[in-house]
């Protein structure tokens, strides 16, 4: 008898269950907002695929800085304990969503910096931050443009 009713209980808690989930999904604010985040990855995305560039992107005295998001609007990049040998500065501005919270823009002494969002999860930030010249053919001439990409994690 005993057996029949939990039997009877596991849909109810199944159902329970993903209600409560759909109730608690956080919205891409939230997940901005709730953590600093550290650079980890940059690709260069071309016409036929995407390239870890990172070695040439991302210094080792960067991956310690912390780029931080308030739900207030306020933006904040710290320099870590490296500080690049005195060449990296903290810097503070605003940000905001645009385009149905498809863009992220930051504004930083009255310049407003914008970057596609590719995927925001909470412990992952990807941002398109544009084109960049490239010499596709090796020549040593920039001959096309190839996106940027930038990868965050939370800290």
């Amino acid at each position: 008898m005993m057996s029949r009713y939990v039997l009877a209980l596991i849909p109810l808690v199944l159902v329970g269950t993903s209600c409560s989930d759909d109730d608690e999904k956080k919205s891409k604010t939230d997940m901005l907002t709730q953590k600093s985040w550290k650079v980890s990855k940059a690709e260069m995305k071309t016409t036929t695929g995407t390239f870890d560039i990172s070695a040439g992107y991302i210094q080792d005295c960067e991956k310690d800085n912390l780029v931080a998001y308030s739900r207030d609007g306020k933006f904040s990049s710290q320099t870590g304990a490296d500080d690049c040998d005195g060449d990296d500065e903290n810097v503070t501005g605003t940000w905001s969503w645009k385009e149905s919270e498809a863009v992220l823009a930051v504004t930083l002494d009255g310049d407003v910096e914008e970057v596609k969002l590719i995927e925001l999860t909470e412990s992952t930030l990807k941002v398109n931050v544009g084109s960049i010249p490239y010499d596709q053919n090796g020549d040593g001439i920039d001959d096309s443009e190839v996106e940027l990409l930038y990868t965050f994690t939370t800290n």
